[in-house]
Parts: structure tokens; sequence; C-alpha cells
């Protein structure tokens, strides 16, 4: 008899997962038109230096370094599903231990990013995963495809667009994935961006076709607010 594997599919700001816990359902999941369903699938395995140790593959199956909105997943999955009750969870993933802390939102906390350059209103930073940021009087889809063409699709693309002081809003072409309604790394760089460039500080709040995230830095860490939504329970069977 096949051997049934739940699965879990949630959201934050737009951006969609498979959640499993099982290394051997990775196929069975691609196979089931992802495309369409997910921008990428999340694995939890035990560790013994974290709640879970987390893995991330994007919806062409490669594998990322980090997702901060599959990091806010991860941790109200573990909370709401897994009912492991606590307010701050931490994973390891490829590039290092990351904390979500989970109270009347879902707060994910990430290393200050790096500058690889910077050349007037663009730059490309380290933030786990590569990211260009293109600071834009309007947004141009067409420019950001020839650019993750440029890369060969190796490196996360976002335009940014200033409302006012503290409000943006930015599109983002995903390695891997594709255009997705947000990205939370993505947003870390474009802070980093704004704060060392242009002397932007406090809170900000960015925002994409999949909600708004509320980002500030504190004690070193640039800090996301999110929100988390589980969208449906499925099974499959081990082939």
């Amino acid at each position: 008899m096949k051997r049934a594997i739940k699965f879990y599919n949630l959201i934050s700001r737009g951006n969609s997962f498979f959640i499993v816990d099982d290394l051997k359902s990775l196929n069975q999941l691609f196979s089931r038109e992802i495309n369409n369903q997910a921008d990428g699938v999340i694995v939890l395995t035990n560790s013994l230096t974290a709640d879970a140790h987390f893995t991330i593959y994007n919806k062409d199956k490669s594998r990322a370094k980090i997702c901060g909105n599959g990091l806010a997943c991860a941790a109200f999955y573990l909370k709401k599903i897994r009912k492991i009750d606590k307010e701050i969870y931490t994973f390891l993933t490829d590039n290092g231990y990351y904390n979500v802390k989970i109270s009347d939102f879902v707060e994910v906390n990430f290393p200050l990013p790096s500058f690889i350059y910077s050349k007037n209103d663009s730059c490309l930073i380290n933030a786990g995963n590569l990211h260009y940021i293109d600071l834009v009087n309007s947004f141009s889809t067409d420019k950001m495809i020839k650019m993750n063409e440029y890369f060969d699709d190796k490196i996360n693309i976002h335009q940014v667009k200033k409302i006012d002081e503290t409000h943006f809003k930015y599109i983002s072409l995903e390695s891997g994935v594709g255009f997705t309604k947000s990205c939370i790394s993505g947003a870390v760089s474009i802070y980093f961006f704004l704060k060392n460039e242009y002397g932007t500080s406090g809170k900000i709040f960015l925002i994409a076709s999949g909600g708004i995230l509320q980002i500030e830095e504190k004690d070193n860490m640039i800090v996301v607010r999110t929100e988390v939504d589980i969208v449906y329970q499925g099974i499959i069977y081990e082939s």
C-alpha cells in the first residue's frame, strides 16, 4: 500500500508555498502542476540546533539559500499545525540561522545585507540571495525581463518607486520563480539600499501586489512584518 504524505499550502503576502516534512514527496509535489499553485516547496526536517532545518525549492526545482516569506510560513506552520507553541522560532537554512517571531503578526529577522556594487539609482545586494535593485519613476516589466535574461535567471530583480518618505511600491522578478506578489529578502535589500544611499530611516512600508510589508532596523537586524494564512491541506502518495 502506498504511503500517504500530508502537505500544506500557506501564503504570506501573496507568496504561496507547499510545506512538507518528507523529502521523498518532492517529485510528487512538483508533478501536481506547482507552476499553477505555488511559488516553491519548503521541506522542514529535524535539526539538533534549531526548531527545524529549512530547505526551499523554487518553482523550477532549483534550491534557494533563503526565502523570507517562506520562513514566515514555516514558523506559522510549526505553531498552528505542528502545535509547537512558542514566540520565537529558529531555522537552520542554507544561509545560516534565522529567527521568526510570532505575536499579532509574523516578524522575520534578517542580518544586515552587504553591497556588491551601487551606482546611481541601482545596486546589487547580497541578502543571502542576490538582489538587483532599480529605483524608477515608472515600472517596466520588459526591462526586468531583459535584466533577468542578462543575469541568466541567477539574480532576483526588483524595481522600486517612491510614493513618499515612508511608502514605496515595488515589483519583483525572482530567480527560478518568475514575477511574484512579494519578496521579503528583496524588501530587506530595498530597505538597506534606501537607508545607505538615501538616508531613509525608521519604519518604512513596501507595497507589492500581494500586500504591504512593514520594515525597520532593530539591534543590527532588519525586521520585516507580514501576515500568514493557511490555504489548504492535501495528501500525496508515494510513487
